[in-house]
């Protein structure tokens, strides 16, 4: 049975930035989601940039489909004539944890800020920012201010639950034996191959996992096979396995 299409909204606020790594740049963030993007104007000459910019991103599907989208936000030196554009530093979160937190909303919580290069470990920066998911005809909750807390980063950090500031680099182990009752459509093409190779169908799998995809694909059910994906300790997207063939 196919699953029901339904309107959401993703709403992105991004207020401000601290502690960016290069000293007194220009900056501006670009917000992708799917397929889709949009970016804020360009801050000049400062570290700890204000933007204080919404975005809406509106999507017609279904809730499983909407979850697996990843948000990536990122934090780019804009080129000029002399030099490209540089990215300083990015964050990848899936659509799901937010929709996992308490009224689908992250609340003015500081994103830390990573290099994709494995030279730069420690955080590049931070970005304050709002992530809201919305159905169709639903209103955001929003917190109400609590004075007694202050505008600290350590204490009020984009994190799961249970993890601290440390962003260390893991590698991610992913271990696959073997499967049963894998089924298989057959097609013309398929049935002239089998005539080659009896019993044996080709099966395909796919990890995603933190922007990363990775395909094994072997002609029987028995995989035994390792995929190592270097990645953030503590980070924020979900591991995905795709069945193909």
């Amino acid at each position: 049975m196919t699953a029901k299409k339904e309107f959401f909204l993703i709403n992105v606020t991004v207020l401000e930035g601290r502690h960016f790594a290069w000293p007194s740049m220009d900056s501006y963030v670009r917000i992708k989601i799917g397929n889709f993007s949009q970016k804020t104007g360009v801050r000049k000459s400062t570290d700890c940039p204000f933007f204080n910019e919404y975005f809406v991103f509106e999507f017609r599907t279904d809730l499983q489909t909407l979850l697996d989208k990843q948000i990536l936000i990122t934090v780019i030196k804009p080129g000029k004539c002399w030099c490209r554009k540089k990215s300083l530093g990015f964050c990848r979160l899936d659509v799901a944890t937010v929709w996992n937190q308490p009224d689908h909303i992250f609340y003015q919580k500081w994103a830390i800020l990573t290099s994709k290069s494995p030279k730069h470990t420690g955080p590049r920066g931070y970005l304050k920012i709002t992530f809201t998911v919305l159905t169709k005809d639903s209103q955001a909750k929003v917190p109400l201010a609590n004075p007694n807390i202050n505008d600290e980063i350590e204490g009020n950090l984009l994190l799961p639950d249970g993890l601290t500031l440390q962003r260390q680099r893991a590698i991610f182990i992913f271990k696959i034996y073997r499967g049963e009752d894998i089924l298989k459509k057959k097609t013309i093409l398929d049935n002239c191959r089998n005539k080659t190779k009896v019993g044996m169908p080709s099966t395909l799998i796919e990890i995603s996992f933190a922007g990363i995809t990775v395909g094994i694909q072997c002609f029987h059910h028995h995989f035994y096979s390792k995929v190592l994906i270097l990645a953030n300790q503590n980070c924020l997207c979900r591991i995905r396995l795709k069945l193909g063939s």
